[in-house]
């Protein structure tokens, strides 16, 4: 498979937190703490499934910004925009829908048209628990400011914080879920099939930093939500048990409103073009613990399914 490049950029204004979103996404939490203001632009490149993913933090402060629109060359042949405004700042509301209109402006004006995450950024996990917290409120202006400005523009909004990794790749894994569509539609019949053998309510795919690559849910949001939660933290677990050479678990079975699995596996370093072992984690959840059986019987088959796609769109 020939390597394939997309362009993703982030955007908002100064202390939106872009930096500090994509230096959490990496664990590089230690940063955060010396974090500056970050001044033009800041560029680097991932390997996702075989893909270069070239990602672009501009400066949020003016002066930044109005170097941003001299430059067509800074945004065109965008993929993905994730803007990130900080909704604990509502002074700024206003400055964020003008930047974000102008943007939108520029872009149709040169037929830019990118996929859009709006993140809702520093929705702090205290916060969002606490039924009578203003930011409730603030979320929803924040999402019609944006909606008013779209003129007619797809928005995905994620509510986001560095205190919550899995809003974060909850946020990213979407973003590129809407990019990588050919991977996409292979794994949603690969799991259609094993979800309809097995009655499961949903099945999601890591990458080993937590990644969502490929999913399928029922409609509820109680599905998402426990595979979500449940991968982002298992896959962490997994990482730290092997920074201190104590391995990682195969599987694991969680008894919680039915049963969760969770499955680990690798790629050799001669199966892929990367030339390094690569780890993903499966997760499936099934509201019936009636399932358990028949989803512990087809796991391996669907497992090595899986690996087997993943090397078709890895190898050379």
């Amino acid at each position: 498979m020939s390597q394939k490049m997309f362009k993703i950029i982030y955007l908002g204004l100064d202390n939106a937190g872009k930096t500090s979103f994509l230096l959490s996404l990496e664990n590089k939490y230690s940063e955060l703490y010396s974090l500056k203001p970050t001044k033009g632009l800041y560029k680097f490149e991932q390997n996702i499934l075989g893909f270069s993913i070239h990602l672009f933090d501009f400066g949020g402060q003016k002066i930044y910004r109005d170097e941003f629109f001299k430059k067509p060359e800074n945004y065109l042949s965008t993929d993905l925009l994730f803007y990130l405004i900080d909704i604990q700042d509502r002074r700024r509301f206003a400055e964020n829908g003008e930047f974000f209109e102008k943007l939108l402006k520029e872009f149709e004006k040169n037929d830019v048209k990118p996929k859009i995450i709006i993140c809702l950024h520093k929705c702090d996990p205290d916060l969002l628990a606490d039924p009578d917290s203003y930011i409730h409120g603030t979320i929803q202006i924040a999402e019609r400011l944006f909606k008013s400005k779209a003129n007619g523009r797809e928005l995905d909004f994620f509510q986001t914080s560095v205190f919550d990794y899995s809003s974060l790749t909850r946020a990213f894994s979407a973003g590129l879920l809407k990019i990588f569509k050919d991977f996409k539609k292979v794994m949603e019949t690969i799991f259609t099939d094993f979800i309809s053998k097995t009655k499961a309510n949903g099945v999601c795919l890591l990458n080993e930093n937590a990644l969502i690559l490929a999913d399928l849910y029922d409609e509820t949001k109680e599905t998402r939500d426990i595979i979500e939660i449940i991968g982002a933290n298992m896959a962490q677990m997994s990482q730290r048990l092997i920074q201190y050479d104590y391995g990682h678990p195969d599987s694991i079975e969680i008894k919680m409103r039915g049963w969760s699995f969770f499955k680990t596996f690798e790629l050799g370093e001669k199966e892929i073009k990367a030339g390094a072992k690569k780890r993903f984690y499966l997760i499936i959840y099934s509201k019936n613990p009636d399932n358990f059986e028949k989803i512990n019987e087809l796991l391996p088959n669907f497992t090595l399914t899986v690996s087997n796609t993943l090397k078709n769109f890895l190898k050379d």
